[in-house]
């Protein structure tokens, strides 16, 4: 049949293991699909998180490697990046360092409302220890409802990311 299909089936847990899958490809071009395989029960719902997939040419996966000796990731804990009026606007700060020195990362936030008008930029400085992780949680100065965009710039390793999120700030329905 065309396409070609290659499937891989593995059991999760709730520990980061690496998977690996390989095959001859077939035609010049490939399409990867990764995640759960509900078919069989569609009524089920599930959450996977996946980090770091990776193509590659060759007989063999090669070695893990981190792209960056120190990683850093954000999180708002609310669904869609929506809090409700009068409750804290924060977002978690996720480190891991995998140096024998201690990290730091830089995270700047820079936030816009919906009428392009620029929020009072907002800095932190988050430790990471020698070769482990680190978490914070960061109180966003939004004290109005509406919507937001939130630039995100973050030094880490001497290298300047950048990420980009939306949130809005909601007066929750009162009735059932």
């Amino acid at each position: 049949a065309w396409p070609a299909t290659r499937e891989k089936a593995v059991v999760l847990s709730d520990s980061w293991e690496r998977y690996t899958f390989t095959f001859q490809a077939e035609e010049r071009d490939i399409c990867i699909a990764v995640g759960p395989d509900l078919s069989a029960t569609p009524e089920r719902r599930a959450t996977v998180w996946l980090d770091a997939i990776q193509l590659e040419e060759g007989d063999a996966a090669t070695e893990y490697a981190l792209r960056e000796p120190v990683e850093t990731g954000f999180d708002s804990a609310h669904f869609g990046n929506v809090y409700s009026l009068g409750e804290p606007v924060e977002l978690k700060v996720s480190g891991w360092n995998t140096l024998d020195t201690p990290a730091s990362v830089t995270v700047r936030v820079q936030l816009e409302n919906y009428f392009g008008e620029m929020l009072a930029p907002q800095q932190w400085t988050m430790k990471i220890p020698a070769r482990s992780d680190a978490t914070a949680v960061l109180p966003l100065e939004v004290r109005e409802q509406g919507s937001y965009r939130a630039v995100i710039r973050y030094d880490s390793g001497g290298r300047e990311h950048t990420r980009t999120l939306k949130l809005a700030v909601i007066e929750p329905y009162p009735w059932d």
